[in-house]
């Protein structure tokens, strides 16, 4: 499967300098030669769960960026493992030009200073500026991813703390660990503001309830949800406060997710891997859903599902998406697998030859 289409972000370990000279803790930009400081990485706890794009969340929050070194002065972007490695002075030109117009040059700290979901949209444009689709596409994944685990980190929080199930192996699962866990804990939230009369309580419930759809990928309730909120918040400044920052988030979450489509779309069957082609199509199904562009997820997911021949938690995503998108409409039948072409043996193919015993000759 393709950088672009993993489903789980990999722990980035920093990269070895290539000679170059250092100080403790810190990584020569290649771009600018600046001394940048390698903070420490934490491993993620993904005890958050994850959305059904494979968005892991982490209680503490949003630290999918600390995956990446910024340089602060000219906003060379990219992961603790590639960072280092030599440009050449082509490409140096290339990043400085791409760079140019960054609101975040020459900032004190790139680690503090610098939001997760912009240090993404840098390594995006760096890898734009490389000629690098794949990764280009992924880093504005992850940039979306970042702005949606900030935006939901209070319910996710409230809701992570609890283990609601165990595993078939015997691991401790979190129910937020698959979409059917999300959608779940917000029907749980919306029993809640029904039982309530505490107009406080209703309010931070609603606040919960529209994250836990921003997860979900549920646009229109999200919405609802949010306009709801708002015509009871009344004279609540910290209320009024915590919405408008989830409303900032969130339209920064679509704004990449915009992005993302248009990405997506240009390399839409290129590739002859068909499990490759059909996690493509499922990722584009899954986010024009999240957009709210419902038609043409619903074509995506129809295109995912016909490649999707054995039974997997991206077709059982699939199905269940199909069936809430368009109720009673038959799944579609997979296409049968190509046959795999055998070369046929020919009077000069030598028969194997058979493995020695230890000790024979």
């Amino acid at each position: 499967m393709s950088k672009a289409l993993g489903w789980v972000v990999l722990a980035m370990v920093a990269t070895p300098l290539f000679g170059q000279v250092a100080g403790p803790g810190e990584i020569v930009c290649p771009v600018d030669g600046y001394r940048v400081r390698a903070a420490s990485l934490e491993s993620s706890d993904q005890a958050g769960g994850m959305d059904s794009d494979g968005c892991m969340h982490d209680l503490r929050g949003d630290t999918l960026a600390e995956a990446l070194i910024v340089c602060p002065r000219c906003n060379y972007a990219a992961p603790r493992r590639e960072f280092a490695a030599p440009l050449k002075d082509d490409q140096k030109r290339r990043l400085l030009a791409a760079l140019a117009g960054s609101p975040y040059r020459g900032v004190d700290d790139g680690w503090t200073d610098i939001p997760g979901w912009e240090r993404y949209r840098l390594a995006a444009k760096c890898a734009a500026a490389l000629g690098n689709e794949a990764e280009e596409a992924n880093y504005t994944r992850l940039a979306a991813w970042s702005a949606r685990v900030e935006a939901s980190k209070p319910a996710t929080a409230a809701y992570s703390s609890p283990v609601r199930f165990i595993a078939p192996l015997g691991g401790r699962i979190n129910e937020l660990m698959s979409t059917w866990g999300v959608e779940d804990v917000a029907r749980e939230i919306e029993e809640k503001i029904a039982a309530t009369k505490k107009p406080e309580e209703q309010n931070r419930l609603r606040l919960y309830l529209a994250m836990m759809c921003e997860r979900g990928g549920f646009a229109a309730k999200r919405d609802q949800t949010v306009a709801a909120l708002e015509g009871s918040i009344g004279a609540d400044a910290s209320m009024r406060a915590a919405v408008d920052l989830f409303k900032r988030l969130v339209a920064i979450d679509a704004d990449f997710q915009k992005k993302l489509v248009v990405m997506l779309g240009k390399t839409s069957g290129k590739t002859e891997d068909r499990m490759d082609r059909a996690t493509r199509s499922y990722l584009l199904a899954d986010t024009l859903r999240r957009l709210g562009r419902n038609a043409g997820a619903v074509d995506e997911y129809r295109a995912a599902r016909r490649l999707l021949s054995e039974p997997t938690q991206l077709r059982n995503y699939t199905d269940h998406f199909l069936s809430m998108l368009a109720p009673g409409e038959a799944l579609p039948t997979p296409e049968p697998e190509k046959p795999v072409e055998l070369t046929p043996l020919g009077p000069e193919t030598k028969p194997p030859v058979p493995p020695v015993a230890p000790g024979k000759k």
